[in-house]
């Protein structure tokens, strides 16, 4: 019989390339060795891996047996809807339990065995505000720019208002004094987007506050911002605190609104980054009040400056990077010489 050189000899683990001789007869046992063998593979081939979740539902859940659970995915892929469903026809009665080798049973902080999570039904605030901020982040493009203010005389200011009103106000009533001048100032900035992709300036300045309430976050508008004295600002950002977290505001109380404040330096916060709430153009996210060396005209240390870091983020469709950056230097401006702000 004629020899073969260089064939492909068949091993468990594949097939080596050598200089072998081989008759016709012995390569025909070989291939049906191959045949075998791949046959064999396939018939004592590992079930399809299961994907994290399934996997975990099935270690939480001793008692399932992944073999028993009909699966609906592709290749015959067991699912997390799959296992659900199985579980719930155990409860209904309409399947069979069965022993599964899943780990030893968890026990809940009640002592009851069942899963390590528990799902959280939203309420209609939380979905709101999920929907409204993926769609932010989705559909806007967006701009940042972070700059240090320094706050000496807005902390001065605060206490000549409690000498000469008697009111104290917070340093984020000046901060929103401050946003709504600048506003005023720049006119175009005073905008938004609309949903049939126009530019429109507002003739209002209406300022929206940050607050935090059970279950959620709400935005109340300071209306006609720029029209207001600190005082006034203070007072009615007060009362709407007080109505959000009561539940009690009104549509037209937190609805609209071209721009919004949201300070979380009383929770020691040095700066962050927010999102925008649509429809406004921009929010400016205010951190801590921190202290820094104050250097002189002379580049030697002349004390130590008051300073607080403000992060704006806003539709770049509105403001692009040069409107951004001039209401930046100009907001900086009036945060450092807030008296011209007035009382």
């Amino acid at each position: 019989m004629a020899a073969f050189r260089k064939a492909f000899v068949y091993k468990s683990s594949g097939f080596l390339q050598g200089a072998t001789e081989i008759t016709k007869r012995e390569l025909r046992s070989w291939k049906i060795v191959r045949t075998i063998s791949s046959t064999s593979a396939k018939q004592a081939a590992p079930p399809v891996p299961l994907s994290p979740a399934v996997r975990f539902l099935i270690d939480a859940n001793p008692h399932l047996n992944p073999a028993d659970i009909p699966s609906t995915g592709p290749k015959g892929r067991l699912l997390k809807g799959d296992v659900l469903k199985y579980m719930d026809d155990l409860k209904s009665g309409k399947a069979a339990p069965t022993k599964g080798p899943g780990l030893p049973p968890v026990e809940s902080p009640s002592g009851d065995s069942g899963l390590r999570y528990v799902d959280i039904p939203l309420n209609n605030m939380r979905k709101t505000i999920a929907k409204r901020l993926t769609a932010s982040k989705r559909d806007i493009p967006y701009t940042y720019a972070v700059i240090d203010c320094a706050v000496d005389q807005l902390m001065e200011l605060r206490k000549r208002i409690l000498n000469e009103t008697g009111n104290k106000v917070s340093v984020n009533d000046i901060i929103i004094k401050a946003v709504a001048s600048t506003l005023e100032q720049l006119p175009e900035s005073n905008s938004m987007w609309t949903p049939e992709g126009d530019l429109e300036k507002l003739p209002n300045v209406d300022v929206a506050v940050a607050v935090a309430i059970e279950g959620g976050l709400i935005t109340p508008i300071i209306r006609n911002t720029n029209a207001l004295s600190i005082v006034e600002i203070s007072s009615q950002i007060k009362s709407l605190a007080d109505k959000a977290r009561d539940g009690k505001l009104q549509p037209h109380e937190y609805q609209g609104g071209t721009f919004c404040v949201s300070n979380l330096g009383m929770y020691g916060i040095s700066e962050f980054t927010a999102i925008i709430n649509p429809p406004q153009s921009a929010i400016l996210a205010i951190g801590r009040i921190h202290t820094i060396p104050s250097i002189g005209p002379d580049e030697t240390l002349s004390g130590v400056t008051k300073t607080i870091t403000a992060t704006l983020s806003c539709d770049t469709r509105v403001m692009d990077y040069e409107l951004s950056c001039k209401w930046m230097s100009l907001f900086k401006k009036n945060i450092e010489h807030p008296f011209v702000l007035g009382i």
